[in-house]
């Protein structure tokens, strides 16, 4: 469907971005990448087209760009506040080892759904607050009786072997199952 909207109007912002997201998620890395920064070229102003390109870095294993991106998103709109902006402003913090800020902006998150209590019970973890982190796994636990690490972690689409490493070694240390 991506393609065929591209097909149809390759200077729609929209289809390039659902393009991007689906080259993304097969693992098409530099496909993904054309089609976000086309994006980004064809309306340079729309936060959510930084923000996107942000997600994409840290995907890629460039977490410290990702955050320059989101800070650009809201450089540009300061009420740009979707719901899902500071979860993933949280992963690039989480993914480039700065579990502190991590955690600050995973709870300035208006909601804390049940799929971003793993991430912070291993920013808990890896910041050595195992105390917290427990107290998420239980929480977490109780929401999802099979819940599985392993399960967890392959549905995030990082390209790099050691990112996808990371956030499984903070889940065990937090106590989740494998």
């Amino acid at each position: 469907m991506a393609q065929k909207a591209v097909a149809l109007d390759e200077n729609d912002t929209l289809c390039q971005l659902a393009m991007a997201w689906a080259q993304l998620d097969r693992g098409a890395y530099e496909s993904a990448e054309q089609h976000f920064r086309k994006a980004l070229s064809l309306n340079p102003n729309q936060p959510v087209n930084h923000a996107d390109l942000a997600m994409f870095y840290n995907y890629r294993g460039e977490p410290e760009r990702g955050i320059e991106g989101m800070l650009e998103a809201k450089r540009l709109d300061p009420f740009f506040n979707p719901s899902w902006y500071w979860g993933e402003l949280r992963a690039m913090y989480f993914n480039a080892r700065r579990y502190d800020d991590a955690i600050a902006h995973m709870r300035g998150s208006t909601a804390l759904s049940y799929s971003r209590k793993p991430w912070l019970a291993a920013s808990y973890a890896l910041a050595g607050r195992l105390d917290l982190a427990r107290g998420c796994v239980a929480d977490l636990m109780r929401l999802i009786l099979a819940f599985s690490s392993a399960r967890f972690v392959a549905k995030e689409p990082l390209m790099r072997v050691e990112d996808r490493n990371h956030p499984a070694e903070g889940l065990r240390r937090a106590g989740l199952p494998e």
